[in-house]
This record gives structure tokens, C-alpha cells and sequence, in this order.
């Protein structure tokens, strides 16, 4: 049966005549406000204790299963990220070995090709050079040839000059007693 606010307030003043007004306040105030059907026992409060308990001990077994199964699932992935990872570095490992190689291989023919450049353009100056000092050597004669004559064009007018200086010294000395 269901306690209506009516049947409260009646109960109320019933007990005021029976038992005075401070008494029938206390004891109103010790009433459940819903009738004792809305109490719970303690029967009651064990039997939600141990559904709760049973609830909680089901999450927990649940949340264990889905935290182990997402542990799982994630180990998977970092195993499979981990040798993707590893096939992608030996990927680029061999790329670049490649490259080194391929770059070792042009730098090795562009320092061979370097080289005989250089050695023919040595050997062009030296050419060059060889002719040069031949043309160098031919001017030299011409020059010690052209000197060569003007000195002993030098030389005979220089020697005609003394005979003709010593001729004259002559002929002044034997003209000169007779003057």
C-alpha cells in the first residue's frame, strides 16, 4: 500500500492526540517517507553487494581480456612496423651502396680521363716548349752570327785605322827631320 501525503498528515494527527505533539513529530521523523516497502533490509543490500561484485569482477575479467588483446594486436603491429622498417632500411642501404658504388665508378673514370687529358696537354707544352727553345736556339745563332760579323767588321776597320794611325806616325817621323 502506497502512503499518501493524506494518509501521512492524518497518521500524524492521530498520533498527536495519542502521544502529544513532541512525540508524534519524533516518531514521525523516524516513518520512512515512502512506506517500509521502499526500505531496503540488509538481505537486500547483500544481494546488491554481491551483483555489484559479480558486475565489477566481469568488467575487470573483460577490460583484462581487451587490454591483453589489444596488447597482442599492438605487439603485431610494432612487429610488423618493426621489420617494415628493417626491409625499408635494407632497402635504402643497398639504394645507397648502389649509389656510392655507381659514384665511386664515374669519379674513378672522370679522374682517369682527368689524367690523360692532362698527360697529352703535358705533353704539348713539352712540344711546345721544345720548339720553342729550338727557335729560341736558332735566334740565338743568328744573333752570335750577326754579332760574329760586326765584330770582325770591328775588328778590320779598327785594324785599318792603327796601320793608318801607326803609317801616319811614320811618316811624320821621317818627314819630320827633313822639315
Amino acid at each position: 500500500m502506497t502512503i499518501s501525503d493524506e494518509s501521512r498528515y492524518r497518521l500524524y494527527l492521530r498520533l498527536e492526540e495519542v502521544l502529544g505533539p513532541e512525540e508524534a513529530t519524533v516518531l514521525m521523523e523516524h516513518l520512512p517517507p515512502g512506506g517500509w516497502a521502499e526500505v531496503a533490509t540488509k538481505r537486500d543490500l547483500d544481494n546488491l553487494g554481491l551483483s555489484t561484485k559479480r558486475d565489477l569482477d566481469a568488467l575487470g575479467l573483460s577490460t583484462k581480456r581487451d587490454l591483453e588483446a589489444l596488447g597482442l594486436s599492438t605487439k603485431r603491429d610494432l612487429d610488423a612496423l618493426g621489420l617494415s622498417t628493417k626491409r625499408d632500411l635494407e632497402a635504402l642501404g643497398l639504394s645507397t651502396k648502389r649509389d656510392i658504388d655507381s659514384l665511386a665508378v664515374s669519379t674513378k673514370r672522370d679522374i682517369e680521363a682527368l689524367g690523360v687529358s692532362t698527360t697529352r696537354e703535358m705533353e704539348a707544352l713539352r712540344v711546345d716548349m721544345r720548339g720553342l727553345g729550338d727557335r729560341v736556339d736558332l735566334r740565338f745563332e743568328v744573333l752570335s752570327a750577326r754579332m760574329d760579323a760586326r765584330l770582325e767588321r770591328e775588328l778590320r776597320l779598327l785594324s785599318w785605322r792603327v796601320i793608318l794611325a801607326m803609317l801616319t806616325l811614320v811618316s811624320v817621323a821621317v818627314a819630320a827631320p827633313h822639315l
